[in-house]
């Protein structure tokens, strides 16, 4: 019985470590987004229609989101800074592997629960995860 155990666990984890990617490319192929890659294997996503930009800014309420190896965008094309604080999400992404939308997502709702107690603070700057992707992107912009 042990013997069954392992292949499912095996199964979940190697899913697990690529579920961002996986979702990534869904989107991006579900919303008819161009692809091109930027460098060091990441791939961009451009003028993405349909559900996808509905989720990524209807529900999200951003132009442009990050998941693995991957940067979303409804927009034709980023500028050199956005493109450098995304390429510092995807670097999250990296370290934080299967955690990175869960980790995400607290800091974004701390973020949300500290703009409501505070309504001169703005949701992005709060949310930690922001600031260590600004950070990053300042030190990638260095190289």
């Amino acid at each position: 019985m042990r013997f069954f155990k392992w292949p499912l666990l095996v199964l979940v984890v190697v899913f697990l470590l690529f579920f961002n990617d996986l979702l990534a490319s869904t989107l991006g192929r579900w919303g008819g987004c161009q692809v091109s890659m930027v460098r060091d294997g990441i791939y961009l996503y451009t003028s993405c229609t349909g559900n996808t930009s509905y989720l990524i800014y209807g529900i999200l309420g951003v132009n442009t989101v990050a998941l693995g190896n991957n940067i979303l965008t409804i927009s034709s094309s980023l500028s050199e800074p956005v493109l450098l604080h995304m390429r510092a999400h995807v670097i999250q992404a990296h370290y934080l592997g299967p955690a990175y939308l869960p980790v995400f997502g607290c800091a974004q709702l701390a973020a949300w629960a500290e703009v409501k107690m505070y309504p001169a603070n703005r949701l992005h700057d709060d949310n930690i995860m922001e600031y260590w992707a600004d950070n990053l992107a300042g030190s990638l912009s260095q190289k």
